[in-house]
């Protein structure tokens, strides 16, 4: 009986003891539950009493089809500088900024004058460094505000060290006081929300700059295919899971810094807000949350501020233009979805109700102002007469794409003239869809109706019949007499239209005797990526289970903004005329942003062609911006693929990634040797990837932005090509 007792007491004891567990280990797995759910609400809480539905007040835009207008001001650019020009023509210290004029109130305008020059000069006044380039930029001149960009950049040659940053001035015209953050949006915006989701967009977008193979380093990625498709998969996930949680923990990080009353430095155009921290700069783009918008209308009542001596300073026009467009006068920068440095003026313009004009102008006029000052100014003076000729019997979209060009002593003009019409009845859904683009920020249109062209046909929903809209160009030169000092009249190219008779006086040159050579061999240059990227998935090789991004968008430079796409393009046409001129026969994968080929593509174009070489140009980008060097990139031979053609891409890549370290000084970090880019999987000929350097360096980024640096990697590119060929 007392064994029994004894029994029934132990077991009493075990129950105690488990249910005293239980309720222990309970209560710590609820406490760390609620530890998990008040960071949670932590992170949450700053976007807690804000209303996100339905927000506008008597300020905000209530439609995407309001107009604004440019202010009546005259924008100076000034450069000033010190020191001796380098073997670059670069000064060591250069500093560029505005100057206005216009203003009925002279006090107001000298204070607004003086701001300016006082916050770019005390970069000066404070500089410890070799060099020191400053550019305070307009980046909006509308609604009786005024908003500057200024980026610095400073550089001390011994020790590497190098400092970049981005800050802004806004002011209101009417009083010269500064506008602060909040006085972009109405009094009901929810902006905290707004930041918040634009900060992490920005964020996203920054980290997935570059393909995502180059996330691999070399020595890490295994090259045992047995668990290939398992290894490869674990990881992208692992890679894509600390990007994830760094843009949720700097996202937080920010929005807390504001919540506390720390002030935003920003900037603004009439297409986006910009909002610099820690050297970021978050893009607020004004379309997407319009009727919180307030700064076109809240500065608007002081209207009568002008001493109207710069009332139209515009090709088309600078009144009744549709909110959010990129549109400015001559002085003030382009605000485009994608930086383009080549794009110094647009004028984005609803004429009348069937007529839209878009005025775009490519090159950057330096030393020789005068002389392209009067040739636009004769090119202006068409544009208009042609637009005064134009019938009203159609809708139509035409566009005046002005190319500047200079060859050493010659000076020309290009003008290409794009026609898009369709019937009047068709107006409302023809003009919305381009005013939607513009919004955007593209600088142009291009649809090809002779061609399926689905990429370009921005009109899907509302003019289902791609018939009903037809297209027309023609491109015309306007060159330069040196000998008597005048711009020649206009000649149609590639058109029937009559020549001009100044024009056909001209000797037609012989063409060079290098240019009608061949060589029989086949050289195909793919310019990574295109405007726009395509994340649908295709297999990484033929018949392999694993898939990546058909095409990605590309990095983006931290200095000159420069998009990738863009450089890959100048930098490959550069090298296609090089080696047309060494007699190469040169098949290019894509010559435009415009296009729409994923990378297995771009492999068969040259699989096609039997080229001899297959020459992928890219630019590296890296999360730390002191990463700089060139590389270059080929298969193993262990690549399951096309693994026979490793030691053949090996020696093209190794000759490249040399000659182009000795041309340019840049650091050779060698031939990357992966099998996870689908560019090289695909190809059956001779492949190398040539990331020529990094846009996340400020450094190499302005390097590469230099027509100069871009002609030594061609040179360099097409001497590897002569001697591995």
């Amino acid at each position: 009986m007392s064994q029994l007792n004894e029994k029934k007491v132990s077991v009493k004891k075990i129950i105690i003891f488990l249910l005293i567990f239980t309720v222990l280990s309970s209560s710590v797995t609820i406490y760390l539950i609620r530890q998990k759910n008040d960071e949670y609400l932590n992170k949450n809480e700053l976007l807690q009493n804000e209303k996100t539905e339905n927000i506008s007040d008597n300020l905000g835009i209530k439609s995407l089809e309001e107009t604004y207008k440019e202010n009546y001001i005259k924008i100076e650019n000034i450069k000033a500088t010190n020191g001796e020009k380098d073997e670059d023509g670069q000064y060591p210290i250069e500093i560029n900024y505005v100057q206005i004029d216009g203003l009925k109130n002279s006090e107001i305008q000298d204070e607004i004058n003086k701001k300016i020059k006082k916050e770019v000069s005390k970069y000066y006044k404070n500089n410890k460094y070799d060099t020191l380039n400053v550019n305070a930029r307009c980046t909006a001149n509308f609604g009786n505000v005024l908003s500057i960009e200024i980026d610095v950049y400073q550089y001390n040659l011994n020790s590497e060290e190098s400092n970049y940053e981005l800050k802004g001035i806004n002011i209101d015209l009417s009083t010269g006081k500064d506008i602060n953050f909040e006085d972009l949006f109405t009094n009901t915006a929810a902006i905290k929300t707004i930041l918040t989701k634009s900060i992490y967009d920005t964020l996203s977008i920054s980290s997935a700059g570059g393909d995502f193979g180059t996330l691999l380093d070399e020595e890490e990625y295994p090259y045992d295919t047995s668990n290939y498709d398992e290894q490869y998969d674990e990881s992208y996930k692992k890679e894509i899971a600390q990007k994830q949680e760094m843009i949720e923990d700097e996202t937080f990080k920010i929005l807390s810094y504001y919540n506390n009353g720390g002030n935003l430095d920003f900037s603004f155009s009439p297409r986006c807000i910009h909002v610099y921290k820690d050297d970021l700069d978050i893009q607020i783009r004004m379309k997407d949350y319009y009727s919180q918008i307030a700064i076109y209308n809240r500065y608007k009542e002081n209207s009568d501020i002008y001493n109207n001596k710069y009332i139209s300073h515009d090709i088309i026009g600078n009144e009744e233009i549709p909110v959010f467009l990129a549109t400015n006068d001559e002085n003030v920068r382009p605000d485009l979805k994608w930086d383009d440095n080549d794009i110094s003026y647009i004028n984005c313009y609803k004429a009348s109700s069937d007529l839209f004009c878009n005025v775009v102008i490519a090159g950057n006029i330096n030393e020789k102002d005068e002389i392209y000052e009067e040739g636009i100014k004769q090119v202006k003076e068409y544009i208009k007469t042609q637009i005064e000729k134009e019938t009203k019997d159609e809708a139509k979209y035409i566009e005046y794409f002005i190319s500047i060009n200079t060859y050493e002593d010659s000076y020309e003009m290009t003008t290409n003239v794009y026609e898009l019409k369709t019937n009047l009845e068709n107006s409302k859904a023809f003009f919305s869809p381009i005013i939607e683009h513009f919004q955007d920020g593209n600088y142009n249109l291009y649809y090809n109706s002779e061609e399926d062209d689905e990429y370009g046909y921005i009109w899907k929903d509302s003019i289902k019949d791609k018939k009903q809209i037809t297209q027309s160009s023609k491109e015309l030169e306007k060159k330069y007499d040196s000998v008597n000092n005048k711009w020649l009249n206009f000649e149609t190219v590639n058109n029937d239209d009559t020549i001009s008779k100044e024009e056909t006086e001209k000797t037609e040159e012989p063409k060079s005797e290098t240019n009608q050579s061949q060589n029989n061999k086949v050289i195909v240059i793919d310019p990574g990526h295109q405007e726009k990227a395509n994340l649908e998935q295709e297999p990484i090789g033929p018949g392999a289970t694993i898939k990546k991004a058909k095409v990605t968008g590309g990095a983006v430079g931290v200095a000159t903004g420069q998009t990738e796409a863009d450089l890959n393009l100048k930098v490959s046409k550069l090298l296609q005329e090089r080696l047309e001129q060494k007699g190469y026969k040169v098949i290019m994968t894509r010559t435009t942003n415009k296009v729409n080929i994923s990378n297995s593509e771009r492999a068969q174009i040259a699989n096609d062609a039997n080229a001899d070489a297959f020459i992928r140009i890219h630019a590296n980008s890296s999360e730390t911006s002191s990463a700089k060097g060139v590389l270059t990139m080929c298969q193993t031979p262990n690549n399951i693929y096309n693994g026979n053609l490793a030691k053949e891409s090996y020696k093209l890549s190794k000759l490249i990634v040399d000659k182009i370290a000795t041309k340019t000084g840049f650091k050779n970090r060698g031939v990357t040797q992966t099998d996870d880019m689908s560019g090289i999987n695909w190809s059956k000929v001779p492949v190398s990837i040539v990331e020529m350097g990094f846009l996340s360096n400020p450094d190499e980024d302005k390097n590469l932005a230099d027509e100069g640096y871009q002609f030594k990697i061609v040179d360099a590119i097409v001497e590897a090509i002569e001697e591995f060929l």
